[in-house]
């Protein structure tokens, strides 16, 4: 025996069928029957009615044995007296003090139906009693006897002139004497769905489920606990009273310790007809049903019966045929191996004593034919699936290694010509200059790259126009761009613009203007890149490049080989040669920058100025929250702290011309020869020459 899951016994209603026969699954559905569909009986009897005697239904001492709905009832089963435990504690102050005070102690802690009389507090709705019953339950022997009795009686009342039948669990002396806590859940398999999630489309569903706590002694030896609130009769939504005689129902029943995992079990029975009405319920083991493929009926102790058939009716049968039968004289147990197929099963026991047909349970077990074959075409589709994705990929790389590209050697085999790219990026800050210079070097040597033009490239920039005008420069190469088939037009991503100096800022925007009557035209040939290093900031393309261009950056050095692909024009592959599908992107070798000379130290400097964006951006954001919340003034990383051997002279001697850049001025002659300015030399001024020898008379006018 071993402890299995609750959760894999998953049952369902089977939709359509009359009698409706609630499926369990095996490992195909089983159904326990709603309706019988053989006519079954129990043995002859008449046993006087009589009404409830569980604490629930009598909270008024209408038994003399109950004080309120919690208490519980033990029952002497030689001559049916009763008794009640002198004391009820309450759940909450259930302790091994208390138990050992109160060796008597029980109490019907949780019952999920209220009685018309009163209410019982703390009640779980159906979803919770079919929901969150969760069970633990352990493969049953074939000579296991279930650990309770049910006994029916009749029950009268009001609604039922003949009476009704009622269902009276007892749990034996030996249960009760090892066992605390006990936990039990009563349906009816024909209005019950399994999932709690269909329980809205089944509102005559109505569950039973109880819990019961006791001391772990018994004051009154062989006494059984007993408990017989259920009564085989529902109420509809048209509150019409209908009896369930004949209808299989579940009960699944757990025991153990106080604050343990409970052992469970599951089983099936009819509910029997008052005419014919046995002492004690024969039961179909439902956990041996689902688990274990096998038919195990368990019998009474004073068993009378002599066999038992398995009748069985296929989806196209009217009637039902005998499968298998098994004598079960003086047996406690009858068990049928291996031999369940699809159909509707009704469980008979004969007896000597009369004719009658005695029905144990029904069930029913569906076709799953198509499930089966369905189950292993997914099989198939997934093994195949699997297969081919694993081929696929390996196809992939095979083209893709087939297909390395060599753009030096195409270029040495005059299989391509040179291209020529146009740089256009900010030239605000030195560091990103220098990873600019060394990215276009890495292009003409290993790339089939012939011209790289970069405003301060020293061969092609700007200094190399013979009047350096930046605007002119601009328009010259722009015009030489839009003339060439193999040129390309590469936007290159700065660090942030905070970074940098305020000198040529808008150099890019200035240039992409230049090129505009040619952007439209290099953009629809796929000749126009935009180039991310992780440093780099969006914001620093310029606007006039179209947004799906924009929106579409390579990310280097990761996309190194796509970028590759389009500057020099490499057309993709096919995966395979029946498929006219190109999908594979040729491998470019020199897309490996960290493999070729100067490709190392130009990923060490992006790495480096990538380190000191990230630590620009945290402290400007740290100092725009600051200022937000009324602290200081700005980041302390300010672009002449960060960059402070750099300065203005430094760019504006880039953008001169190397000769003038070289020369320097004579101090000598400088100091030598001062600065002579004369303003107003006619006018009279007392520390000129004439002063001295002025006229100092004064007037007599002014003496009067």
């Amino acid at each position: 025996m071993w402890l299995l899951p609750w959760a894999f016994l998953a049952l369902s209603p089977v939709q359509g069928q009359e009698p409706s026969l609630p499926t369990t699954t095996l490992f195909y559905p089983l159904e326990a029957s709603a309706q019988p569909a053989h006519p079954a009986q129990s043995a002859p009897s008449s046993p006087s009615a009589r009404n409830r005697t569980c604490c629930l239904y009598n909270p008024r001492n209408e038994n003399g044995l109950c004080s309120d709905v919690q208490g519980c009832i033990l029952r002497f089963p030689h001559n049916g007296t009763l008794y009640s435990p002198l004391i009820r504690l309450k759940a909450d102050n259930l302790t091994t003090t208390v138990a050992e005070m109160n060796p008597a102690f029980c109490e019907v802690v949780h019952d999920s139906k209220p009685s018309l009389q009163t209410d019982l507090t703390d009640l779980a709705p159906a979803e919770a009693c079919l929901g969150q019953f969760e069970l633990n339950t352990l493969l049953p022997e074939e000579d296991e006897v279930a650990p309770f009795e049910l006994r029916p009686y009749v029950f009268q009342d009001a609604y039922s002139s003949q009476g009704m039948p009622g269902i009276d669990v007892q749990i034996g002396d030996d249960s009760l004497r090892g066992h605390e806590s006990f936990r039990m859940r009563i349906q009816n398999t024909a209005l019950c769905p399994e999932d709690a999630d269909q329980l809205a489309q089944h509102p005559d569903c109505k569950p039973r489920c109880v819990e019961i706590e006791k001391s772990r002694m018994m004051v009154q030896p062989r006494a059984r606990l007993s408990y017989d609130c259920e009564v085989g009769f529902y109420v509809n939504q048209d509150d019409h009273v209908v009896v369930t005689t004949g209808q299989t129902y579940q009960i699944d029943f757990c025991s153990g310790l106080r604050g343990q995992e409970l052992t469970c079990s599951s089983f099936y029975f009819a509910m029997p007809n008052v005419e014919h009405m046995p002492p004690i319920l024969p039961l179909l083991d439902r956990t041996a049903l689902l688990f274990q493929k096998r038919i195990a009926v368990t019998l009474p102790v004073e068993n009378e019966y002599t066999q038992v058939e398995v009748l069985r009716r296929e989806e196209s049968e009217a009637e039902p045929k005998l499968f298998h039968t098994q004598e079960v004289r003086g047996k406690r147990n009858a068990n049928f191996h291996d031999i369940l197929k699809p159909g509707y099963y009704s469980i008979i026991l004969k007896s000597d004593r009369d004719d009658l047909d005695h029905l144990v349970a029904e069930f029913h077990v569906p076709d799953q034919t198509g499930s089966i074959l369905g189950l292993v075409l997914l099989l198939l589709f997934v093994i195949a699936a699997i297969f081919f994705g694993a081929y696929t990929y390996k196809r992939y790389q095979t083209v893709k290694q087939s297909n390395l590209v060599s753009p030096n050697r195409l270029l040495e085999a005059e299989r391509i010509s040179p291209k020529s790219v146009f740089i256009i990026t900010n030239v605000d800050n030195r560091h990103h200059i220098d990873i600019v210079l060394s990215f276009s070097k890495y292009l003409k040597n290993h790339c089939a790259v012939g011209e790289v033009y970069f405003a301060l490239d020293p061969k092609t920039g700007i200094n190399s126009h013979p009047q350096h005008d930046p605007w002119k420069w601009a328009q010259d190469v722009a015009d030489k761009m839009g003339s060439l088939d193999n040129s390309c037009l590469v936007f290159i991503g700065a660090p942030p613009s905070t970074m940098g100096l305020c000198i040529y800022r808008d150099l890019p925007n200035n240039q992409a203007f230049v090129s505009t009557k040619y952007l439209k035209n290099m953009c629809d040939e796929d000749r126009v890149a935009i180039v991310q290093f992780p440093y780099s900031d969006p914001d620093t393309i310029p606007n006039l490049v179209p947004p799906h261009i924009r929106a579409k950056p390579w990310n280097l050095p990761k996309d190194m080989n796509s970028f590759l692909c389009q500057l020099l024009e490499i057309k993709k592959r096919e995966l395979y040669p029946c498929i006219r599908l190109p999908i594979v992107q040729p491998q470019v070798v020199p897309q490996d920058i960290e493999k070729f000379p100067g490709g190392r130290e130009m990923l060490e400097n992006i790495s480096n100025l990538a380190a000191k964006a990230d630590r620009h951006k945290a402290e400007l954001k740290a100092a725009t929250s600051a200022t937000l919340n009324g602290g200081g003034a700005g980041s302390t990383l300010s672009r002449t702290t960060e960059f402070s051997t750099f300065s203005d002279s430094e760019e504006r001697g880039l953008l001169r011309s190397q000769k003038a850049a070289d020369a320097k001025p004579d101090r000598h002659r400088v100091e030598e020869e001062p600065i002579k300015i004369e303003i107003e030399p006619h006018m009279f001024s007392l520390r000129g020459e004439s002063a001295p020898k002025r006229d100092q008379a004064v007037d007599p006018e002014f003496l009067t």
